[in-house]
């Protein structure tokens, strides 16, 4: 269920590239389709943001699904491989928090 600025203090909230923000409650009423919209919609516009890539990290793991969530990690590696760079440190821990931790399979991952 969507809140509006500020979150929740268990919200997440990412800002798009157009200046547009967008929230999603953390718990049983998320909308996965329409997060994962927004991430497509976000890639098109700056396929090498790294802030998108993390919101389609923490996505796929709050949806519980590794495969989606290792789709995710390849394209991150594949774009900073083309960009001759290394991810960002925000992007890096994430990925070994989402590999490491106890949320990698649940929806408390957002």
């Amino acid at each position: 269920m969507p809140t509006t600025w500020p979150p929740s203090p268990n919200g997440t909230c990412a800002t798009g590239t157009a200046s547009t923000t967008s929230c999603t409650s953390v718990g049983p009423y998320q909308d996965l389709d329409a997060a994962r919209q927004a991430v497509a919609t976000g890639l098109e516009a700056d396929d090498a943001a790294e802030l998108i890539y993390r919101d389609w990290l923490r996505l796929e793991a709050a949806a519980g699904n590794r495969s989606g969530l290792h789709t995710a990690i390849s394209r991150i590696q594949q774009i900073n491989r083309a960009l001759d760079c290394s991810p960002e440190p925000e992007t890096e821990q994430l990925i070994n928090d989402l590999l490491s931790g106890p949320n990698t399979t649940g929806r408390n991952a957002l």
